[in-house]
């Protein structure tokens, strides 16, 4: 392509999309269009995703500390950073132009992005775009998961591997679906919640992709138990997940 019919063709583009601020432009918003709002897709290889509660959770947080970065004109926020689940939220306006914070607001509209766009999945999400005036709320997520976001895909799986010591257990969980944006700390404070010791000098958790009894998981937990204890981590990860890991030992 000649390089006067790339720029012609770069300039269509760049005036065709959501009228966002130039900060914004690069953000691709391929989901379903839905009147008043512009929603993501998950992405390149469906991996672009996090789940509806996370993504609940967060926006809640972004409101109750709204906050003007001195200086701009526009407020932006990462949470769950490192994790898979990591999402960025932002606010922006024209410049001069004055914006008031407005927890109530901020809710009403990134939780209508949140509970409008990806529908077609009652537990994941990949944010969206809507414009309130001249004032831009949008969120997205930054990183892609191992696995691809499919219509029916479970929830929460896991599978649990033990072996003994000498009334000790070395214990392996993985798992997908859940535990996506703390780092496993859920499950750490649960267990220990249980009356369980938890040596901190044992404990290990990584996002990545995992092959664990056959199958591929988004994350694995490896640490040490009391003897017998895999029944109260089974137990704490039905609580977090309302799904049983499967069986530890026969």
């Amino acid at each position: 392509m000649k390089p006067l019919l790339l720029v012609s063709f770069l300039a269509q583009t760049v005036l065709s999309l959501p009228q966002a601020s130039s900060g914004d432009i690069w953000r691709k918003r391929d989901g379903p269009q839905i009147p008043g709002l512009s929603c993501n897709g998950y992405g390149d290889g469906n991996k672009k995703y996090i789940s509806k509660d996370v993504a609940e959770r967060n926006v809640n947080k972004f409101c109750d500390d709204i906050k003007i970065d001195e200086n701009s004109n526009k407020i932006v926020r990462k949470f769950n950073e490192g994790s898979i689940e990591e999402i960025e939220i932002a606010i922006d306006w024209p410049s001069g132009l004055k914006f008031e914070p407005d927890v109530q607001r901020c809710k009403d509209i990134l939780l209508e992005i949140t509970n409008k766009c990806n529908t077609d999945n009652d537990d994941w999400r990949s944010g969206g775009y809507k414009k309130d005036g001249e004032f831009a709320y949008h969120w997205h997520v930054t990183k892609e998961r191992s696995r691809a976001h499919v219509e029916k895909m479970p929830r929460a799986i896991g599978v649990c591997s033990t072996s003994s010591g000498f009334f000790i257990d070395d214990m392996q969980l993985c798992g997908s679906g859940f535990l996506g944006d703390d780092f496993g700390e859920r499950l750490k404070s649960g267990i220990r919640g249980r009356g369980l010791i938890l040596d901190e000098a044992y404990w290990k958790f990584e996002y990545g992709e995992f092959k664990c009894n056959g199958e591929l998981y988004e994350w694995t937990a490896s640490f040490k138990l009391g003897w017998l204890g895999w029944q109260q981590v089974a137990a704490e990860t039905r609580d977090i997940a309302g799904m049983h890991i499967t069986k530890c030992r026969d």
